[in-house]
């Protein structure tokens, strides 16, 4: 295969990453204007969120199961023509004001999320040994910057072109990344004799369901109320039923074995904890800037706040080829330490001055980029620690983690400046609070991250050549 295939490959699959991504946070602008279009409730409207997120975390691990048994690219090409579908649904449901037929299509787009461990796989196979670090790093650096530049973009298309073109430019880079895979991305191999575990991805399915359900529902009715508290128990319960039939499957949908190797235990340790610290604070930044004046905040306008967002993206995606570099060179865990190192500086410092824009900024900046090393890293650590045909498998586990930590984060965080409001508190005094609070977890992602074993992932001479 000629560098320029390769390349050219990477390139689409990139594409493919940042569409998903985008795909997941663009709506969320547009939210109050299909409330008020379907005569949804706020559950009703939250389902166009929830399901998408649902549907995503089953998605990942059977992705990577089905990308064995098929090919890795024509499940990658499946996925992203079911996301142009479902973007193609979900926009005739917001023409027609149809709130059902809206929740269909996030159904469809949601499975765009199993891409990303397939295209780590994919690189793995098919780049140079002295580019599959940068590379993983640029396909990981496009959830962030699909997550930094989907919100401004989501306002103008709302402004300018109306809430219905929400989804319709979905769908133009849903099929249009499935054209560039069908095009661009070499025929992977197949593995046929590779078993569907249909009842461990029916475990799993229903039990991140009722974590992220119960989590969701913390929000509304406190975290000891009998329907939270009943989800998080079918959760556990669940959870617990498909490890142990995972450990007992002859042919599993996850070999939970793999994931007791200490490098990847470690990671993924880390990975939660990291999840819980910084991605939950990706969405309170937003809200801490537009808090009004007589809030104690400086209130900005959403564009305003969601503006602050894109240089953050924008120096995270500029350093990612440098951060593989780095880690080529130096091991993938020098970027994990010094990333969650700095995240703790650096939400340390917004929580101590929340008010300074020009302070938030700036730390929000250098936040974004020890994000990017850390998590980029932690992909490399993961997918260079296992046999090629686990890469997808285990990146999809990391990236379910992730999202778990991210949702426990994100409610921890409300619950947090709940408490300092409703003790008189000033609502920036509770976004500040919140953000001290992840800076201490982030603290102990720094700790975690030092006791993961120190390995070399790619040979000297490889990493000469980079």
């Amino acid at each position: 295969m000629g560098l320029r295939t390769r390349t050219n490959a990477i390139r689409c699959l990139i594409a493919c990453a940042l569409g998903s991504a985008l795909g997941q946070t663009m709506v969320v602008p547009a939210l109050p204007s299909i409330q008020e279009r379907t005569g949804a409730s706020e559950a009703g409207v939250a389902a166009i969120m929830t399901w998408f997120l649902l549907v995503g975390a089953v998605s990942t691990p059977v992705a990577a199961r089905l990308g064995r048994k098929y090919g890795d690219r024509r499940i990658v090409l499946a996925l992203m023509v079911l996301y142009g579908l479902g973007s193609l649904v979900a926009t005739l449901g917001t023409m027609t004001g149809s709130l059902l037929t809206i929740v269909i299509g996030r159904v469809l787009q949601g499975v765009s999320a199993g891409v990303i461990p397939l295209s780590f796989s994919i690189i793995r196979r098919t780049a140079e040994p002295n580019r599959v670090g940068a590379s993983i790093v640029m396909i990981a650096s496009m959830l962030a910057l699909g997550g930094a530049i989907s919100l401004p973009i989501g306002g103008v298309i709302i402004d300018h072109l109306g809430v219905e073109w929400i989804f319709s430019i979905s769908v133009l880079t849903g099929f249009g990344s499935a054209l560039g895979v069908a095009l661009m991305v070499p025929p992977s191999p197949c593995e046929p004799d590779v078993r569907l575990d249909i009842p461990g991805a029916l475990l799993l399915g229903i039990g991140l369901a009722a974590l992220l359900l119960g989590l969701a529902e913390t929000a509304v009715v406190g975290w000891i109320a009998p329907t939270g508290g009943g989800l998080m128990l079918v959760s556990v319960a669940f959870l617990a039923a498909w490890v142990l039939y995972e450990l007992r499957a002859a042919s599993p949908l996850v070999n939970l074995r793999t994931f007791t190797q200490s490098v990847v235990l470690r990671t993924n340790v880390v990975t939660f904890f990291v999840g819980f610290a910084v991605f939950g604070m990706f969405f309170l930044l937003p809200l801490l800037l537009q808090i009004p004046a007589e809030g104690g905040g400086a209130g900005l306008s959403a564009t305003e706040a969601a503006l602050v967002a894109v240089p953050v993206a924008v120096v995270n995606f500029a350093v990612s080829p440098m951060l593989g570099r780095l880690g080529v060179r130096r091991n993938f865990r020098l970027p994990v330490v010094l990333g969650c190192a700095i995240g703790t500086l650096t939400l340390g410092l917004i929580a101590v001055a929340p008010k300074n824009v020009p302070v938030v900024a700036a730390a929000a900046l250098i936040w974004g980029v020890s994000f990017s090393a850390g998590m980029a890293a932690i992909s490399n650590l993961l997918v260079h620690a296992v046999d090629e045909q686990q890469t997808a498998e285990v990146a999809g586990m990391n990236i379910i983690i992730r999202n778990v930590g991210s949702a426990v984060g994100t409610q921890v965080a409300a619950t947090v400046m709940g408490f300092v409001i409703a003790g008189g508190g000033l609502p920036v005094d509770g976004a500040a609070a919140a953000f001290g609070m992840a800076g201490i977890v982030c603290l102990v992602a720094t700790a975690a991250a030092l006791f993961i074993p120190k390995a070399t992932l790619i040979p000297k001479a490889t990493a000469q050549d980079a």
